[in-house]
């Protein structure tokens, strides 16, 4: 199993249960810009899961304990809300 397969189970598990629009990808691996991995990650996903979130790369430098919670809110502008 490559490391887009282990992404794409964590992400698929996020999005089937609480069905997120933007799932934020952080860490060493986002931050060196491999970017064939993220749609790669997508293209496990499409077809699998019934909403597939968009993938974000963020730096995670920025990101503590609470701006986890805060990084959505900046990213849409303060529109970000759960819907049950």
């Amino acid at each position: 199993m490559c490391r887009a397969d282990d992404f794409a189970l964590v992400v698929a598990d996020i999005a089937v249960l609480i069905s997120p629009d933007v799932v934020a990808l952080g860490g060493r691996t986002f931050m060196l810009g491999e970017d064939p991995l993220v749609p790669a990650i997508e293209s496990r996903l499409l077809g699998r899961i019934p909403l597939v979130p968009r993938l974000m790369p963020v730096d995670s430098a920025e990101l503590h304990l609470t701006g986890a919670a805060e990084l959505p809110l900046e990213t849409t502008g303060g529109s970000a809300f759960v819907v049950r």
